[in-house]
């Protein structure tokens, strides 16, 4: 397992969410929302339910921020429930920073056009086989309850469950550590993980594998793993300007 540090970990590199397992489940009752603070995980796990989806399940990704208009979200939702009657199985669409395109969206159409335009994607369904399961996930940031507030959308949204993606837990922050040092070849990794979380203060995957990823670079380049070293890498890619490159999409 690699850290993949601002990158999205596919494949083995994957590190599983017990969110996930949450969402599937709530899936077969209903569309769902998926609220995640940005650099959290959320596209990451996402993505993994569309690469190796749950048995029955077609999945299909929409990166909302590369939205601009209805006419292009309406194509581009035709497009892959067009592709999706090609194949058996119930559909999901991911909709990933709903609430970014709908702020875009709102500088262009009145409110009322916008609910009118989500109030219908349940009903999608037509495009594509009309007796077949059709879901949504409306994935957004800790933002998408204001924007959603902000243009009469929450009617909508009222009676979604809702899940949360949350950092991972102690046991589980430190076994990705552990792992991941260790497929590195990095000595000392569980002393290593320990401060890692320690420093970090959180089981924020994306700031624990950035610091991973330099800790494995100190061991590539034979350089001892100390504290002192630790720390370094810590104020240099957390608190310093390489790691404010880090949130600069």
């Amino acid at each position: 397992m690699k850290p993949h540090p601002g990158g999205i970990p596919f494949g083995d590199d994957y590190f599983p969410r017990c969110e996930e397992k949450e969402l599937w489940r709530r899936l077969e009752e209903n569309s769902v929302v998926l609220i995640a603070p940005r650099r959290s995980g959320k596209t990451t796990m996402v993505k993994h339910m569309k690469e190796i989806p749950a048995k029955g399940w077609l999945v299909y990704y929409i990166y909302c921020e590369d939205i601009e208009n209805e006419e292009q979200l309406r194509k581009d939702l035709a497009s892959k429930l067009a592709d999706a009657r090609k194949n058996e199985g119930k559909i999901l669409v991911v909709l990933d920073e709903f609430q970014t395109m709908i702020g875009t969206f709102a500088k262009k159409m009145k409110p009322d056009d916008i609910k009118s335009l989500v109030r219908a994607l349940p009903r999608f369904r037509a495009m594509g086989d009309s007796g077949r399961t059709i879901r949504y996930v409306y994935a957004g940031s800790k933002s998408f309850d204001l924007i959603t507030r902000r243009y009469g959308l929450e009617s909508i949204f009222r009676n979604l469950p809702k899940v949360t993606l949350v950092p991972l837990g102690k046991k589980d922050a430190l076994g990705y550590l552990a792992t991941v040092l260790e497929d590195s070849g990095v000595p000392n990794k569980d002393q290593v993980a320990a401060w890692i979380y320690k420093r970090v203060g959180c089981g924020v995957r994306y700031f624990l594998a950035i610091l991973a990823d330099k800790a494995i670079s100190l061991n590539e380049t034979d350089q001892e793993i100390t504290a002192d070293a630790l720390e370094g890498i810590y104020e240099s890619s957390i608190t310093g300007a390489e790691g404010r490159g880090y949130f600069q999409d």
